[in-house]
């Protein structure tokens, strides 16, 4: 159960309720984000008849926009999510943020390839595109290795980042990743894709080695046969939990933008990932860190669908939308049975203050994230029983400062209704009782205007019947200037 901060002890959470900007001091280590929880009389219809776990996700039961000092409002007009929209980074957004000018050329994504060793071949003709992630590899700590990759289509190799045998010339363990090529020509049906990823090493290591013949290979390894030396990813899999090795970039931290909200490996259905480990070759040694080549493969129909996406200066902007299935209410009775969920209505709910704690990692991210979000358990129409509270909303009202091309994001995961407004814009949709899902917001895709406050409401409720999942995932430092439509006199509830 989650621990409750006290609004009446806690100096700072009195200042965030004052209004009083985090972002003008030091970053705090951990912060309180108020909120207000509203827990329903049993009779309440909506909560009830309780929709279960596991309902589909789904989108546009709300309006797209939030006026000044309102309330989500229930629109009717929700459709089931079958695939969520994704953005370049294939990470999963709102449907209404797709930008259908973003998506690139001509042609599809295709998905209908299969993985034979670590191969990618399909019956049909693709197109592909090659992304070199990362690269990391050090000579024991005295300087880093030089590493260098090769595509090979059939019997045809490529060599698009330099010479596969000039470990100068050739290298991309440096600064100048990510690195990206379209194959030119569409590739015949059956022809199979792999890649090679080659280590070097200093033939004499008192010297900066600035030419190829400075070097000798160290390791070579082809993903159709590495064994153990190359994994693939697919979307779903587990990042290898390992260290990088003399505090390297781990290969987890390296693919950051491709993992979701529970550390999962979040791609589109037509992307691949390869780890080369291409130092060691025991697997209990800890310098087996399986980051030492991050190669991302992209397959479509044509190579026109990799034409260069829309770029805004700050962010690139290439969305693939979501895929919709049928009509779906959510599982909400009606507007006006809606209308209550997030003020406070006499005899249908009751409601209280309640302030998660915000707690900042090494990379400066603030999280909040529970498997059991439970803050009405015990309290409010719980409070003769400490069985777990599952009919309940929670509402967060806050404020933050844009920087322009800051990398400011929010992301939020849930197993139940979740909705988010900035600036009075729907950015986060997800509707209904659903298995676990998350939806990423980048600021500088929104069209926000530099050094202005960003108002940011955050919309939750829990009518599943036993997940409780809730995460919340920013770089922001959130002030929590009002709560949504705050209590007055909690007594008019008891």
């Amino acid at each position: 159960m989650p621990t409750k901060t006290s609004v009446t002890t806690s100096c700072l959470a009195v200042a965030l309720l004052a209004g009083t900007s985090l972002a003008q001091q030091a970053a705090p280590q951990v912060y309180p984000l108020m909120g207000i929880v509203r827990d329903f009389a049993p009779q309440h219809t909506d909560f009830a008849n309780n929709p279960g776990d596991g309902a589909v996700l789904s989108a546009g039961s709300v309006g797209l926009t939030l006026p000044s000092g309102a309330t989500p409002t229930y629109t009717r007009a929700g459709t089931a999510i079958t695939t969520p929209a994704r953005d370049a980074s294939a990470r999963a957004i709102a449907p209404n943020l797709y930008t259908a000018s973003s998506s690139g050329g001509g042609g599809a994504p295709l998905t209908d390839f299969s993985i034979t060793g670590a191969s990618i071949q399909s019956t049909r003709p693709m197109a592909a595109k090659v992304r070199v992630i990362g690269a990391a590899i050090s000579y024991g700590g005295a300087y880093d290795m030089h590493v260098t990759t090769r595509i090979n289509v059939g019997s045809q190799a490529y060599t698009p980042f330099g010479s596969f045998d000039g470990a100068a010339s050739g290298n991309v363990n440096d600064a100048n990743n990510p690195r990206s090529v379209v194959l030119p020509n569409l590739i015949p049906p059956g022809t199979k894709i792999n890649v090679d990823g080659q280590s070097w090493a200093r033939k004499n290591s008192a010297y900066s080695s600035p030419a190829d013949s400075d070097w000798s290979s160290n390791m070579t390894i082809n993903s159709a046969s590495g064994g153990k030396q190359v994994v693939a990813l697919r979307n779903g899999d587990t990042p290898p939990p390992v260290a990088g090795f003399l505090g390297q970039v781990s290969a987890k931290d390296m693919l950051t933008p491709y993992l979701d909200a529970g550390g999962k490996v979040s791609l589109l259905d037509n992307q691949v990932i390869y780890l080369f480990e291409l130092g060691a070759t025991s697997t209990s040694s800890s310098a087996f860190d399986q980051q030492d080549l991050v190669v991302l493969v992209d397959l479509a129909t044509d190579p026109s669908y990799f034409d260069p996406p829309t770029d805004t200066g700050c962010v690139v902007i290439r969305d693939t939308p979501a895929t919709r299935g049928g009509a779906d209410d959510g599982r909400i009775t009606s507007p006006v049975t809606f209308a209550s969920w997030y003020q406070d209505i006499a005899g249908q709910n009751a409601s209280m203050t309640y302030a998660i704690d915000m707690t900042r990692d090494a990379q400066g991210v603030y999280s909040f994230a529970t498997d059991d979000f439970d803050p009405a358990r015990g309290a409010l129409y719980s409070a003769a029983t400490d069985a777990p509270n599952r009919g309940f909303t929670y509402a967060i009202d806050a404020a933050a400062t844009y920087t322009k091309c800051g990398r400011q994001f929010l992301e939020v995961g849930s197993d139940t209704d979740a909705w988010v407004y900035i600036n009075g814009r729907l950015v986060v949709d997800m509707g209904g009782t659903h298995t676990a899902e998350s939806q990423y917001v980048d600021l500088d895709r929104l069209g926000l205007t530099a050094g202005q406050p960003v108002h940011v409401q955050l919309f939750y409720a829990q009518r599943a019947t036993s997940n409780a999942g809730f995460r919340l995932r920013t770089n922001l430092v959130l002030s929590t200037s009002r709560a949504v439509a705050q209590p007055g006199v909690s007594g008019l509830h008891d």
